[in-house]
């Protein structure tokens, strides 16, 4: 019903069984180290991740390694998203760089054993 509604329209629930991912997205508040093991059973499932920190930069970070969407939920929805200036900012960038990258950070087949490193200068 929903992506009669809107295609766009996302429904989740918090560790949803695999069946289910065929209609419900996952969500998860992982350790930024955790093994994603969600995408080795479903490559293509919507992931959706909190990031609950205002400084949680690497948080993104693996949002964007593991193709996850980024949930800002400002200490643990009982904050306001205007206390998260910094990481907006930098999550805006991070989707940028998504949206820009698409067929190489977005549209892909997850492959973890390959591995990558990823510095940022300053």
């Amino acid at each position: 019903m929903t992506r009669r509604y809107s295609p766009e329209f996302i429904m989740t629930g918090e560790g949803p069984y695999d069946i289910q991912g065929q209609y419900y997205a996952t969500y998860t508040r992982a350790a930024v180290d955790h093994t994603p093991l969600m995408r080795y059973i479903d490559s293509e499932l919507p992931i959706i991740c909190a990031v609950t920190d205002h400084l949680d930069r690497n948080r993104v970070n693996m949002c964007l390694m593991n193709r996850y969407i980024v949930s800002y939920e400002p200490r643990n929805f009982k904050g306001r998203l205007g206390e998260f200036p910094r990481i907006m900012e930098y999550g805006g960038k991070v989707d940028a760089l998504r949206r820009r990258y698409k067929d190489r950070l977005w549209d892909v087949v997850f492959n973890s054993t390959q591995g990558a490193i990823v510095v940022i200068e300053r």
